[in-house]
């Protein structure tokens, strides 16, 4: 065994078990998986070839899993539907809301609204940390 292919299988193992590590859409599993893949390849092929087919591997591994992946939209469900106001909102401005029992940062879905603090309010989004929120018609 040459020490490239030596190096090709030591860099495979480090993505594996950094995707062990640190879970991020099999990414780093699949760049592991490529460099096993690219490693018999060392005694025959150029390494600048070398690198390029791992590169190329990796990216069409990448494609390749993310169809077995959820959409990002149907993996976050929201557990509650209704939060509470805990700061007035202002219309196109962010406010607070109680959501689970933490105070999260809200905006309304509808920019030219206002609304009140202490107000029930129905969960409608999430962005990341922030909460897209309606003010529900059925709940005033």
């Amino acid at each position: 065994m040459s020490d490239v292919s030596l190096m090709w299988l030591l860099v495979g193992s480090g993505f594996c078990a950094l995707e062990l590590a640190t879970p991020i859409a099999f990414v780093s599993l699949v760049m592991g998986l490529s460099a096993f893949l690219v490693a018999p390849t060392s005694s025959w092929l150029p390494f600048n070839w070398q690198v390029m087919v791992w590169m190329i591997l990796s990216l069409g591994l990448v494609r390749v899993s993310q169809s077995f992946i959820r959409p990002r939209s149907q993996a976050r469900k929201l557990d509650a539907d209704y939060a509470y106001t805990l700061t007035e909102i202002l219309p196109g401005e962010m406010g607070r809301v109680n959501y689970e029992g933490q105070s999260w940062s809200a905006q309304l879905d509808d920019p030219t609204a206002h609304l009140a603090a202490k107000q029930k309010v129905r969960v409608i989004d999430r962005q990341g940390t922030l909460l897209i929120i309606s003010q529900d018609s059925a709940l005033l």
